[in-house]
């Protein structure tokens, strides 16, 4: 058998959602999770008996195994009789299958915290008026006798710009009906930034001075845009909570009236007996009703008639300390450079993508990159004070990742071509704009945005407003393509590649498109302008600088090389990010591999001496040839070549045009390739001997082709088609008869708003595998071939890349980390999974985001790639750039 016998079988118990959906069936639909936190995960559903939408928050199963489930129900109860228009009531309670719920109504706006993530910090007036709404609702619930203790900005709603505070009293449940058991789940009941010093240290007497605490937390986070005490983690959260005191908002932001800091700072008092007795004097305060404002508890309030002389003092003082730490600061040398690598989360494959895969925020605080890790590529972030990666959607398949100016958001192109934006710190995808075949962008200073298309530049200055083309190929330089632009820090000019008959050259234009000026110059690839110098990338991976002055539009002077070792794409360019702060960030290491060869168990066999820039490998079904797609060091058209296994050479077989992704022909004569073309992409083949010419072999109208595959049996080819706008999906299968001639028609066999592809027939032909992210992310899935008939989910916990083994009986996918097999039964006529199996683990490169790229033989062998660099990793250079600079200098000074 391809897989060894004797794997026990998974544990097929159903999961808590089908669980609840099952329960709840008669009175609530569930229909998609929609949040999750500590202690709840909350699920979208519709109240059937009153047709109204509401959320169900199903309990942390380890909490709730913990809860006595009448305690814990008796407790949650007493919330239900809160009613203030500030609260978020409780409609229901229960328990089902051993599973804790309750359910609220459904608030279509947004929380808080995806305002805060949005906007950072809010108007004062705006700020404060939230804050007042809120104190009259934790007003209410403790003269009622209920103390939130969980207060924070994911749990107040905006509806319509009204805040409700929901999850009143759940954090109080929990801990009445779990008692100190509840330390043993590991769960905070609260949250280290708004957590009280009491609640901190333990205390069990709590009263309705901890949440006063908690929203002047908030309070202070919606004026400063950060909590008072923020630190890596939560033990230091708790540690600056203990012993330091926050810096006054007055400081942080001059907008902010000193009633308001003064109000804040007093809710923030680390003793409850200093704080404010109740949520109507916080509001008072805020409000500084009574004629006069509160003086932090501590502050000497300043006599009547010497409260200008005292500021003039404070003044003068202020002033002097200046002087004095501007004569100090002047001695002090420039901050050097430190230098370290990013770890990244075991499991984490860094993915060199088109555009560019790594991208810094313009303070330097923030790593943005691309990375596999249980199925495709998808955007990860990782903030350089913590220690935490953030995972960002996988359907997408980001490629060209760019902050902008601003660093509030990350804009990326899709598989699909799309180029999209997302907030930085998380949140809803925004379609920027659908170009027709992307060659590069950049965010402006205004906060616009700047991409290329072959033939022209173009600005788009919000999300579905209309683009306008600014630049345009220069014909009398028999330009044929414009590609990277880079708009320059003023905002002023865009920078930009045009190739002419000669090569590229770097180009530079306003950014309403006059005044443009072509010149020769080492590199297209610009990463930035600092002090009057061009950073650029360089063929071998090294990060250079020349002398530019935008004025005059003119380069002088040598360039200097400044760093090497950065990974090469293989379109050009490096994979480098530069902040405005001059902290640096790239990939390192060769982007070159070479085939291996694995047993069934990942056992290493021969591999290809030859390096290169290969994707997508394939067996000849005779099982001595391997057809592979080869991308040039520059950025040149991708080609096919065949690698011959037995004399281990290389012979290149396309010769003309881009050529990706290839697949055998049944009878091994033919290799089938997919041809882009910015009209749209179409099915090519050329005789495997390269005895003759390549022939188109389908186009479909109205589709863009991006993959196929043939049967065994010769009777069929499957087709993958891209995004397509009119019918709203973004890939699709169909089955392609391969007799009939030239009346061959092509139909849809799987044909979604969800993205498929990566198909894979059975060798009896019989049985279709693919990949779907119609779960929102990707899964394997077989369905009957070519007739119709129902699909069975094949991986568990993500998965992609299905081959079939040559057995028949097993399907092999890559999931999270390894390898893994399905043994399949069709006895029944219904594909049935009787057993999954971890085959090997999996460090192998993913060159294609839309392919499998590693395949099967007749004999079971797996060939894959294997990066040369053993060491591909992510490098970032804190405070780079005074080094730099002060490099170029006594360059310059030499020269």
């Amino acid at each position: 058998m391809f897989v060894a016998a004797g794997i026990p079988s998974p544990n097929r118990r159903m999961d808590e959602l089908t669980r609840l959906t099952i329960a709840l069936a008669d009175r609530y639909e569930i229909e998609r999770e929609i949040g999750k936190g500590g202690m709840a995960t909350v699920y979208l559903a519709r109240d059937v008996r009153h047709d109204r939408r509401v959320a169900v928050k199903l309990l942390n199963p380890e909490l709730g195994a913990v809860l006595g489930v009448e305690r814990f129900l008796s407790e949650i109860r007493v919330t239900a009789n809160l009613q203030h228009p500030n609260l978020l009531p409780l409609f229901d309670s229960g328990e089902v299958d051993g599973l804790l719920f309750y359910v609220m109504p459904f608030v279509e706006g947004e929380s808080l915290r995806a305002r805060l993530a949005r906007e950072r910090q809010l108007p004062v007036d705006e700020a404060v008026r939230i804050a007042i709404s809120v104190c009259g609702a934790l007003d209410y619930a403790h003269r009622h006798g209920v103390i939130h203790r969980d207060l924070k900005p994911e749990n107040i709603l905006l509806n319509d710009g009204q805040p409700l505070v929901a999850d009143f009293g759940i954090a109080l449940a929990v801990s009445n009906a779990g008692g100190a058991r509840v330390t043993q789940t590991g769960l905070s009941l609260g949250t280290p930034q708004y957590m009280s010093p009491e609640q901190a240290t333990g205390d069990r007497v709590i009263d309705g001075r901890t949440d006063i605490y908690s929203l002047g937390a908030v309070t202070y986070e919606m004026l400063a845009g950060e909590p008072p005490h923020a630190a890596a983690t939560a033990q230091g959260v708790i540690a600056k909570l203990m012993t330091e005191e926050p810096r006054p908002l007055t400081v942080l932001r001059r907008s902010v009236p000193p009633h308001v800091d003064a109000a804040v700072r007093h809710a923030l008092e680390k003793l409850p007996a200093d704080r404010f007795a109740t949520a109507r004097e916080f509001a008072d305060a805020l409000q500084a009703k009574g004629g006069a404002w509160r003086v932090p508890i501590g502050a000497t309030r300043p006599r009547p008639g010497v409260l200008v002389a005292a500021s003039l003092g404070v003044a003068a003082l202020c002033a002097v300390g200046a002087i004095i730490a501007w004569s100090k600061l002047a001695r002090i040398e420039a901050p050097q450079p430190i230098r370290f690598k990013l770890d990244i989360p075991e499991g984490q494959q860094i993915v060199s993508s088109p555009g560019s895969s790594i991208a810094i925020s313009p303070d330097g605080r923030v790593i943005a990159y691309t990375a596999t890790s249980a199925q495709s590529p998808m955007m990860y972030t990782r903030r350089l004070d913590e220690l935490k990666t953030t995972g960002f959607p996988p359907t997408e398949r980001p490629m060209d990742l760019k902050f902008s100016r601003d660093g509030r958001w990350i804009s990326f192109v899709g598989q699909n071509g799309f180029i999209s934006r997302v907030p930085a710190t998380g949140g809803s995808i925004g379609i920027l704009v659908r170009p027709d075949n992307w060659q590069g962008t950049s965010w402006s200073a205004d906060g616009g945005f700047v991409y290329a298309v072959k033939d022209a530049i173009w600005r788009v200055d919000s999300p579905g407003s209309i683009p306008r083309k600014i630049i345009s190929i220069d014909s009398t330089r028999r330009e044929s393509a414009l590609f990277g632009p880079f708009v320059l820090p003023d905002g002023r000019d865009v920078m930009f590649g045009a190739l002419g008959p000669n090569g590229p050259n770097l180009a530079v234009a306003s950014m309403s498109g006059t005044n443009r000026t072509t010149f020769e110059f080492p590199s297209v690839n610009v990463l930035g302008y600092m002090d009057g110098w061009l950073i650029y990338g360089r063929e071998g991976g090294t990060i250079n600088a020349m002398q530019f002055d935008q004025r005059a539009r003119r380069i002088s002077g040598e360039q200097v090389s400044l760093v090497d070792g950065a990974m090469w794409k293989d379109e050009g360019g490096v994979e480098a990010s530069l902040s405005a702060t001059g902290t640096l960030a790239y990939i390192r290491g060769d982007n070159n591999s070479s085939l291996a060869f694995l047993d069934a168990r990942g056992a290493n066999g021969v591999q290809a001496a030859e390096h290169g820039l290969y994707a997508n490998p394939i067996w000849s079904p005779d099982g001595k040839k391997i057809a592979v797609e080869m991308a040039s060091s520059e950025a040149a058209p991708n080609t096919i070549w065949i690698y011959d296994v037995a004399s281990k050479v290389f012979s290149r077989l396309t010769t003309h045009g881009s050529a990706i992704r290839p697949a055998w022909t049944a009878d091994g004569k033919r290799v089938a390739f997919v041809r882009d073309d910015p009209r749209g992409s179409t099915i090519w083949a050329v005789p495997a001997d390269a005895s003759g010419p390549e022939e188109l072999f389908y186009a479909l109208p109205g589709e863009s082709l991006r993959e196929v595959t043939f049967s065994a049996d010769g009777k069929y080819a499957v087709l993958r088609t891209d995004v397509n706008s009119t019918r709203a999906t973004k890939g699709d299968l169909w089955a392609l008869p391969l007799q009939g001639g030239s009346e061959r028609k092509a139909v849809p066999i799987v044909q979604t708003s969800a993205q498929e592809d990566m198909p894979s027939l059975s060798p009896d032909g019989h049985w279709l595998a693919y990949d779907s992210d119609e779960t929102g992310r990707f899964e394997i899935y077989v369905r009957p071939f070519p007739g119709s008939g129902g699909r069975v989910q094949v991986s568990t916990n993500g998965g992609s890349a299905p081959r079939w083994a040559p057995d028949g009986a097993h399907l092999v996918y890559r999931a999270p980390r390894a390898f893994w097999s399905a043994t399949m039964s069709t006895a029944t006529g219904s594909p049935i999974v009787t057993g999954r199996d971890s085959l090997f683990a999996d460090p192998y490169r993913r060159t294609d985001t839309g392919h499998q790229d590693y395949d099967i033989g007749r004999d079971g062998r797996f060939v894959v790639f294997r990066g040369v660099s053993d060491n591909v990793d992510i490098v970032v250079i804190a405070n780079w750039w005074t080094e730099a600079l002060a490099k170029l200098k006594s360059q310059s000074k030499s020269q």
